[in-house]
């Protein structure tokens, strides 16, 4: 393939030059072309200049009253006049002292860039300094005067009598408008240039792509062989986890049969300890059906879209069931994750944790377009320290689910009591029929754990929530903290309705 890329190049660099070559080849035609035509046209309106009058002209102010002025200048006009493109004649002289200066030009006495007779050129290139002594037509060009920036013809205007160079005609031609004449007559040749190279990196790109592809699929290839290995390995390490699980529902159930015993006579403790156990017992029912049915319903997807996948000699249908596999792995772990976030419930010992802080640390994804605000200073709750993971499972339930989620705000208000904590996001909100399973682990018939978790936790410090929003409008969760389960450093109370 790199051998290929080069060759590619080679061909583009070597179109591009002989481009370049082309378009200033084309260039310089027409350049001389125009300079050609110039010289024709001062040519021509130089014979129309009587030698007499010129020689009659003394190169001062006072040939301004000449007859023999007047008339050359109304002929320089007349020229000037004739073709747009002209933009200044007139006639040069030199003096004894070398000076170039003018004898008359075709600008009225009322324009700017009107030039009087005997005015002093001392802009004179070389070129127009030689034409009083070797009597050669010329242009040179593009050049600046006070004036601007000319392409410029010269004719002498030679004494047929003695043969020398009295003056010389000029014609001037703004070079802008010179450029843009040549640059039109090269653009066709820089436009098809520059399209046979892109002609080529397109056909190289092409190219490049066909190898990659070929390539890709041999890599692929090898990497399919490495994900079954891979998913056989999966199967054997969810096997032992199964066993892993078993193992520690005994041990958790021998534990919580002593703590039952031990607490028995701590009255103030009674109440946690059972809420304890229930939950352990929900850990437990809860773990074994992820093991036996989640986690084993995923496998048997697993199997059928690898064995669908291999027998299809379809590339799409194998794609496709190739993602579906990642999705289904991807499930798997998931499933394996929330097991163990929910065995913590309930583990760490309770403590006042900080509000404002734990909403501070949460990360919205860069990409989401999603604003977080709080008002929650000051705000501290006794609970369960993963109460943290309640605000973070609600932010990301709105940012992965509200499909149109702007903005989510935290806030509370408080009474005599109790305090609320209120959740809102603009998102697409929960519709009527799902308000009530919203916090069921299974909803419209697949596993979820994120507002299930977010209850459990809750319910374990004594904490209720209920999802109180609007279908369409946005989701609006209110957790209420219980008296002697909250305190506040400053004031957010709200009288009670």
């Amino acid at each position: 393939m790199k051998q290929d890329i080069q060759w590619w190049q080679i061909i583009a660099v070597c179109i591009l030059i002989a481009g370049v070559i082309l378009t200033v080849w084309s260039a310089q035609q027409q350049d001389q072309t125009m300079r050609n035509d110039l010289i024709l046209k001062a040519n021509i309106a130089n014979s129309g200049i009587s030698t007499a009058q010129v020689a009659s002209l003394s190169g001062t102010v006072t040939d301004i009253t000449s007859p023999e002025y007047r008339a050359l200048k109304t002929q320089l006009e007349k020229i000037r006049a004739s073709d747009p493109g002209i933009r200044f004649a007139y006639l040069m002289g030199q003096r004894t002292d070398g000076t170039i200066f003018f004898y008359a030009d075709s600008e009225s006495p009322e324009s700017e860039n009107y030039s009087p007779p005997g005015q002093e050129y001392p802009e004179a290139s070389v070129v127009l300094r030689t034409l009083f002594s070797n009597g050669e037509k010329a242009t040179e060009g593009p050049l600046s005067d006070r004036w601007g920036d000319w392409v410029s013809g010269f004719i002498p205007v030679v004494n047929p009598a003695t043969g020398r160079v009295i003056a010389v005609y000029g014609m001037d031609i703004n070079a802008q408008n010179w450029n843009t004449a040549i640059f039109k007559v090269s653009l066709p040749t820089l436009i098809a240039t520059l399209l046979i190279v892109l002609l080529v990196l397109v056909s190289a790109f092409f190219q490049r792509r066909s190898n990659e592809h070929e390539q890709g699929l041999m890599l692929y290839s090898a990497q399919l062989s490495n994900e079954i290995t891979e998913r056989r390995r999966i199967e054997d390490e969810i096997r032992t986890i199964n066993q892993e699980l078993e193992t520690r529902v005994r041990d958790r159930t021998k534990e919580l049969a002593e703590t039952v015993r031990n607490l028995q006579d701590e009255n103030t403790e009674r109440k946690r300890v059972e809420e304890l156990i229930r939950l352990a017992n929900r850990k437990l029912a809860l773990m074994n059906e992820v093991s036996y049915q989640d986690i084993q319903n995923k496998i048997t997807a697993l199997r059928g879209f690898v064995n669908i996948s291999q027998k299809s000699d379809n590339e799409e249908v194998r794609q496709e069931y190739y993602k579906k596999e990642e999705n289904t792995l991807k499930t798997i772990h998931n499933l394996i994750k929330n097991t163990k976030d929910y065995q913590k419930l309930g583990v760490e010992k309770y403590q006042w944790v900080d509000m404002e802080m734990v909403v501070s640390r949460i990360k919205l994804p860069p990409d989401s377009g999603v604003s977080l605000s709080a008002d929650l200073h000051g705000l501290f709750i006794y609970s369960d320290p993963q109460v943290s993971r309640v605000f973070e499972l609600l932010v990301d339930n709105a940012v992965k689910h509200g499909k149109k989620t702007t903005r989510i705000s935290i806030s509370c208000r408080c009474t005599t009591e109790d305090i609320t904590i209120v959740y809102e996001d603009d998102g697409v909100g929960i519709s009527a029929g799902e308000k009530d399973r919203i916090f069921e682990r299974v909803v419209s018939g697949e596993g979820k754990f994120g507002l299930f978790f977010v209850k459990e936790l809750l319910n374990l410090s004594g904490i209720t929530i209920t999802e109180t929003g609007d279908p369409g409008k946005g989701a609006r969760f209110e957790i209420m903290v219980p008296k002697g389960a909250w305190r506040c450093l400053i004031d957010h109370h709200t009288p009670r309705q």
